[in-house]
């Protein structure tokens, strides 16, 4: 954003956790970064040669909502260096077309880069206009610091030229997943804003209005906005059609939010790095592409709630896991046909006279590890199963037998092989 740096970042990156990696980026002329041009296609053109090469999420606060629109655009023209733009999130964010802004605190904003750095006095004024409570202690040392290290041809130029860009007939109306923040006290970029210039940009849009801040959304709540991508992240990885089918009137509102909540990745609660990456693998293998769903973390907090059930022949779940997973530990190592061959071996041990490195590191017979692989089989398919990016690939629609009206208009035609008309 104006006046800020990707280190506004750190406490929605932290509070996303290890399940999702992050690249935050500086823009021309803030933070970290040298200045340059100060339109808006230079500053897209910065952006697009960070970006990684596989399937990613464009993120952009305030004038880096802007530039994150302009990417989106250049993706649906076919850039092939943004082939694997999966999605696009803004907070707060400046508009394709001219940003909303009062001419006199434009101008008054202006005259503080003037004759150099902004100075002190003025940034702490700038924090202050763009935040609904005070920031406090380090988020607010750092937000100062920033405004005051802000190139001020950088600043002149986004104020002068980058937010009066009209970029909105080119952008047109795009196909690219959007979920659209805006703090509820935000003046001139609030909700109001985002619905009347941002959104109608976007053909699958999400809007979502943060309480408890103003315009500076990732410094005031980054565990609110960290929710909210972690929930859009997951919606992402659905068809658009099962996504229409769970927002539809046909899905209780329980129903709903029941399978948005499992879009988000448990926390890391138990297991250590090591047993983690494991497990993954193991999974994997199991289940190929579950990675994509996080099955490791889902599979991990079923150890902290229990199924209410375990072998005869093992310990609790837990310290059955982390035995198996250690007995497992060079698992991730292997070529994946031999991690499939492996656990073949692992699960068809015919009897306690079969002789099984696995089980002999684990302290355990050939039996007690094929019950255990048994287990962690189950729960990993629950937790599979469970999923919405599962059910859209198993085409269940069950979840829409009724909204929440005291009609339920379940299924006219529950016949084998019958399918009504609003069914995938």
């Amino acid at each position: 954003m104006l006046g800020g740096s990707a280190r506004h970042f750190d406490g929605v990156i932290a509070a996303l956790g290890p399940a999702h990696d992050h690249y935050a980026l500086d823009l021309p002329g803030f933070g970290d970064a040298p200045a340059g041009s100060g339109d808006v296609t230079f500053m897209a053109q910065s952006t697009l040669r960070a970006l990684p090469s596989g399937p990613f999420v464009v993120v952009g606060h305030s004038m880096g909502a802007k530039v994150a629109t302009v990417l989106a655009h250049w993706a649906a023209a076919g850039d092939p260096a943004l082939q694997g733009l999966a999605g696009i999130a803004t907070l707060a964010g400046s508009p394709p077309g001219p940003e909303p802004m009062e001419h006199g605190r434009r101008e008054t904003m202006l005259e503080w880069a003037e004759n150099g750095p902004i100075s002190r006095a003025p940034a702490r004024s700038f924090i202050e206009q763009n935040t609904a409570r005070r920031l406090r202690g380090a988020v607010r040392d750092l937000a100062l610091a920033d405004v005051r290290r802000s190139d001020p041809a950088a600043w002149t130029a986004w104020l002068t030229t980058g937010s009066n860009e009209d970029w909105s007939a080119r952008v047109g109306v795009l196909q690219t997943p959007a979920l659209i923040m805006a703090g509820a006290e935000d003046e001139d970029l609030g909700p109001d804003a985002q619905t009347l210039l941002m959104a109608p940009h976007f053909a699958h849009a999400t809007r979502a209005v943060v309480a408890g801040a103003k315009h500076l959304l990732p410094l005031e709540q980054p565990s609110a906005v960290a929710a909210l991508l972690r929930i859009f992240l997951g919606r992402i990885t659905i068809p658009r059609d099962y996504v229409a089918l769970i927002d539809s009137p046909r899905v209780s509102t329980a129903t709903r939010a029941a399978l948005l909540a499992r879009l988000e990745p448990p926390a890391p609660a138990l297991l250590t790095p090591a047993e983690r990456l494991t497990l993954g693998a193991v999974l994997n293998t199991l289940i190929p592409g579950s990675a994509a769903i996080n099955l490791a973390a889902r599979v991990e907090a079923g150890l902290v709630t229990g199924d209410g059930w375990r072998s005869a022949l093992l310990p609790d779940d837990l310290v059955a896991c982390r035995t198996g997973l250690s007995a497992l530990a060079h698992f991730p190592t292997l070529e994946p046909s031999e991690q499939d061959k492996l656990l073949a071996q692992l699960f068809t041990l015919p009897d306690e006279r079969t002789p099984s490195d696995a089980a002999d590191r684990a302290g355990w017979t050939p039996t007690q590890m094929r019950a255990w692989l048994d287990d962690l089989r189950d729960a990993a398919v629950r937790a599979w199963v469970a999923h919405p990016a599962t059910l859209a690939e198993l085409q269940y629609s069950g979840i829409a037998y009724a909204g929440d009206g005291a009609f339920k208009p379940g299924f006219a035609d529950p016949g084998l092989g019958g399918r009504e008309a609003w069914e995938l």
